[in-house]
């Protein structure tokens, strides 16, 4: 079994709050402990052995940066918007990877949140992923519905 690591580019101000916050929630989720580490930090192997949960911006963390040259995320470029990505990252890559790319600070955090209430919350719980067995021990754990997302707000700062 995999166990998942959360990798950030940045501990600080808002996205601090929101990486706090994910960390926090995606726990609850797994039967063991979440690694954090910083993007610079992480090594080829950890990411090889590991499910990933990558969040920041693009441009300033590389896995992300990857991952949007490659298509599979689109970051708006609009203020507060994100993408966020669940699934697997490439061909014949074992792990799931969860890509949350904030336009800015708070598109860091609105994609933490729509991971933690869209997709955690009620796009595993509509789809009846709830009524595995396995699921209430660590639904982190078992297959995973795809998602991409790419949406900003029409007006920006939000309530």
């Amino acid at each position: 079994m995999k166990n998942w690591i959360l990798v950030t580019d940045r501990y600080e101000g808002i996205r601090k709050r929101a990486v706090n916050m994910l960390a926090g929630y995606v726990s609850g989720l797994l039967s063991s402990a979440l690694s954090v580490k910083y993007a610079d930090e992480v090594t080829e192997e950890e990411l090889a052995e590991s499910h990933l949960i990558a969040v920041g911006r693009v441009d300033e963390h590389p896995l992300l940066a990857a991952y949007a040259a490659r298509g599979l995320i689109e970051v708006p470029t609009a203020a507060e918007g994100y993408a966020l990505f669940v699934g697997r990252a490439g061909d014949g890559e074992e792990g799931y990877t969860v890509a949350i790319a904030g336009a800015d600070d708070r598109g860091v955090l609105y994609g933490c949140m729509h991971f933690i209430g869209g997709y955690c919350g009620d796009r595993l719980h509509k789809s009846g992923y709830l009524f595995d067995e396995g699921f209430f021990r660590a639904p982190l754990e078992r297959a995973l519905p795809d998602l991409r997302v790419s949406t900003a707000p029409a007006i920006p700062v939000r309530g």
